[in-house]
């Protein structure tokens, strides 16, 4: 697991960053943006192995928020919509907010459009596809 800003603010990291692995280059933009707006920002960066889960679980939720990066790698990766879907869970469960953000032309698959449909869903610049 990677704190790329390790200062909690009352315990919690402002935002979980969901991302596919292959898009590591398509969230430095993000990491930017979140560093000089003094914010903190937790994301897996692990290999997943059986610890996955559980380190999953604890990071999401010393999160306040979540911020979905939406990606076709992301689509593709089971690993990366099984962070979505806890996300979602703990979004509803402690009414946490999630930021769906598109990424070049991605069309969503209905099970996801029907997860993300109560959030705003935004699309980026092309810089960063």
């Amino acid at each position: 697991m990677d704190y790329f800003l390790n200062n909690k603010h009352n315990n919690l990291f402002d935002f979980f960053m969901i991302y596919s692995y292959y898009d590591e280059n398509k969230i430095q933009e993000f990491k930017k943006i979140i560093l000089n707006n003094n914010l903190t920002c937790s994301v897996i960066e692990e290999k997943i192995n059986e610890d996955f889960n559980n380190s999953l679980d604890k990071t999401i939720r010393s999160s306040r928020s979540f911020v979905v990066l939406i990606t076709e790698d992301l689509i593709n990766s089971k690993f990366a919509l099984k962070e979505i879907e806890i996300a979602i869970s703990d979004a509803k469960k402690y009414g946490k907010i999630i930021f769906p953000i598109i990424v070049g032309d991605v069309l969503l698959p209905k099970s996801l459009e029907t997860y993300l449909s109560i959030y705003k869903i935004y699309n980026v610049l092309d810089k960063l596809k």
